[in-house]
């Protein structure tokens, strides 16, 4: 074997794929200005490498390629010494092409764009016969002319996949990335059509041209940064007052902690720090999804008060409401008080978009979402079908949502750096244990996953998260039940990503006893909300208004001098979170706020609300969820008021599973409770329209569907 020709056609292959990254890199630069400022999509350098290493591993395939055909021409044909320059260029484009209309059939795009790399492939298959003819005529001119192709070729599948059907549409970006790759595609297809007719000019600007472009785009390259924002400054001097840390987790089942006797051991932290602490029994959010749920923690308002919350019309994929400013929330109340405050954050729904960072003097709500550049990068996204990198990406935070260590990492630094003498109110929230709930292993391996679930839900996938979503939205679409083995699997990954989780909060708390904050500080543990696991033929949350949604874990540690600490039995409702603290603070409770103090145990309103998503009406499997949902919790019994669909009423004394439905058999326990709600609604303004909605751009909508909210 000759290795001089081996290096040389590998070197050829792998330049002709290194301009391939190149032009990805510049899209995923242009996308990159369309994303909101808290978000992270363009590669850090460790991704960067993983780019690179996959796309020189497609060169070096190429380029082997390249010498086994070289080899079989030489044998049987005549071989032209041109042929060892254009064979690599050739195959990598067709390869390159290959792996976009496989990829595209496995990510179900629309016809058109099909069609239309169909066409392109096709195409390229004519060119190559076409070149190959005119190879004697043409030598170096020839080479440059296909290079020149194969950069035209990509920029058109960017374009069909970014801006055709199935992919991003064209009036969600801004002005400038639009016309930088206008031009940038301009100048291409000016260089690849015209370079016959000038090829000395061309040859001579080619370079300087594709420079100018990638300067051009890193120019305007922009992505969000945590950076503090002083949205509130202190008005009035801090008296002796504690400092308040709300550490809230995500989708987390309050009879799946051990501190409330579930029989795994999976809070052990926790369950010291409930020692410790005023742990409340029967505890209940005010929403079954994260945003309205936090919005009503912040402002002690009901969702239908807040307005944050979806709303009727269907602009876009997922469309919600903000957060109105004319809102007052517990950050803006504390500032104005002489509190410093901070929030770190981690979803999707808390970021400064949602109009929840409100009274934050710092608010870190950086997201990565490398997804973006998984699915930008094909030869990355083809190595995806063999290694878990999907996987990877969720495990370590890049994929839609920060784990708790980066959480940790961003808490500790402002602690560190906070040297103020002023009392603190730092949110904390942590995703976890939010789906996708990963094993330890990685990937989809028998000891992962039994082999029964492995042949129906992998789908020629090796990614776990991947086959948990295709499971679930089985489930939740009613297409299969959920059988024991694979709820198995799944509340054991549960259960260990909040064992993992309760280590995440054994270090905060150290870090807090290691400044010594710990002893004198409010300290609260909650949940936005729960998660169920086929109860009601129903996975995840966010649709329903059941126990499992709702009741939530609450552990309220107060400061030492205190010495309060115990077990609550009675019902409470996280809008009274707010005016507890304040309350606590010695700072008036503005009038606004519709939740009771916590010592207010005869006041509670343990009402819940969940609006109608409008998409659910279109697709005839989420038809069931299409109604406006309004629960309510009066002693034993708890009502769920349906606008559009049937009234649900249970005991949830004996029946805390929510299995019979009384609301035929028990009329009079029934008005009662719908006469107070509605007394709730009209008074409290429950169903009052806010027109605050807030238009995702696609870089949202896809965090949403790596989130798992939209499909």
């Amino acid at each position: 074997m000759d290795m001089k020709k081996v290096l040389m056609l590998s070197a050829i292959s792998c330049s002709a794929w290194l301009l391939f990254m190149l032009v990805d890199f510049i899209f995923l630069s242009a996308l990159s200005i369309t994303a909101a400022s808290y978000s992270k999509i363009f590669p850090n350098l460790f991704f960067c490498t993983l780019v690179l290493a996959s796309f020189l591993t497609m060169g070096i395939i190429s380029g082997l390629l390249a010498l086994i055909i070289y080899y079989i021409k030489e044998k049987l044909f005549a071989i032209k010494p041109s042929d060892i320059f254009y064979l690599p260029l050739f195959l990598s484009i067709s390869l390159n092409c290959v792996i976009n209309l496989y990829l595209s059939y496995r990510n179900l795009l629309m016809l058109p764009s099909l069609v239309l790399i169909t066409i392109g492939v096709l195409s390229l298959s004519v060119l190559q016969v076409i070149f190959m003819q005119l190879t004697s005529y043409f030598k170096k001119q020839l080479l440059v002319a296909v290079i020149a192709l194969s950069v035209s070729v990509e920029l058109c599948i960017n374009i069909i996949r970014y801006f055709g059907a199935g992919g991003y549409w064209l009036n969600s970006l801004t002005p400038a990335p639009v016309v930088l790759m206008a031009i940038g595609i301009s100048l291409f297809v000016f260089i690849s059509i015209y370079y016959g007719v000038m090829p000395k000019i061309i040859a001579k600007k080619y370079c300087a041209i594709v420079m100018l472009f990638l300067l051009a785009s890193v120019a305007v390259l922009s992505w969000g940064k945590a950076t503090a924002k002083p949205d509130n400054d202190s008005q009035l001097p801090a008296a002796e007052k504690p400092n308040v840390i709300l550490i809230i987790m995500d989708a987390t089942r309050v009879d799946h902690l051990s501190c409330y006797g579930y029989e795994r051991k999976t809070t052990p932290h926790i369950d010291e720090f409930a020692k410790e602490s005023v742990l409340y029994t029967k505890a209940y959010s005010a929403a079954s999804w994260t945003l309205p749920s936090i919005a009503s923690i912040l402002t002690g308002l009901y969702p239908g008060a807040h307005g944050a919350h979806r709303v009727e019309k269907a602009d876009n994929i997922f469309s919600a409401n903000k957060l109105a400013e004319d809102n007052i929330t517990l950050a803006e109340i504390l500032a104005q008080s002489g509190y410093e405050t901070a929030g770190v954050v981690s979803a999707e729904f808390l970021v400064r978009e949602y109009g929840l960072h409100q009274g934050f003097n710092y608010f870190d709500d950086t997201i990565y979402i490398y997804f973006f550049a998984l699915s930008a990068f094909r030869p990355l996204s083809f190595f995806n079908l063999f290694i878990p990198i999907a996987d990877y990406l969720w495990a370590n935070g890049l994929y839609g949502g920060r784990v708790a260590d980066q959480i940790n990492t961003s808490v500790f630094s402002w602690l560190d750096q906070n040297i103020k003498k002023a009392p603190f109110f730092l949110l904390i929230h942590y995703i976890e244990p939010h789906d996708p709930y990963l094993s330890e292993e990685l990937g989809i391996s028998k000891n992962a996953i039994p082999e029964q679930t492995r042949k129906k839900y992998a789908n020629r996938t090796v990614n776990y998260t991947e086959l948990e979503r295709s499971l679930i939205y089985s489930v939740q679409a009613g297409e299969n039940p959920l059988l024991p083995e694979e709820k198995a699997l799944l509340v054991n990954n549960y259960d260990r990503e909040i064992n993992l989780l309760d280590k995440k909060i054994d270090q905060l708390l150290t870090k807090l006893k290691e400044k010594n904050l710990y002893d004198n500080s409010l300290i609260i543990i909650t949940a936005d909300h729960g998660e169920s696991f086929g109860e009601h033929d129903l996975m995840l949350h966010g649709v329903m208004l059941y126990e499992d949604n709702i009741h939530i874990p609450l552990l309220i540690k107060y400061p030492f001098a205190e010495k309060r600490k115990g077990i609550v039995n009675e019902p409470v409702s996280l809008t009274g979170l707010a005016p507890t603290i304040l309350s606590y603070a010695k700072i008036p409770v503005p009038k606004p706020i519709q939740g009771s103090p916590f010592y207010d145990l005869a006041s509670q309103k343990i009402v819940a609300q969940n609006f109608r998503d409008p998409s659910w009406g279109k697709r005839e499997e989420f038809k069931r969820f299409d109604q406006d949902l309004i629960s309510l919790i009066d002693g034993d019994f708890k009502i769920i008021k349906s606008m559009g669909g049937e009234n649900q009423l249970y005991n949830i004394k004996i029946d805390p599973q929510e299995q019979k439905n009384l609301i035929g058999e028990n009329p009079r326990v029934a008005t009662r409770l719908l006469t107070t709600l509605d007394n709730y609604i009209r008074n409290l303004g429950l169903l009052k329209k806010k027109e605050n909605q807030l238009e995702l751009n696609q870089i949202q909508i896809q965090t949403l569907k790596g989130l798992g909210y939209v499909k």
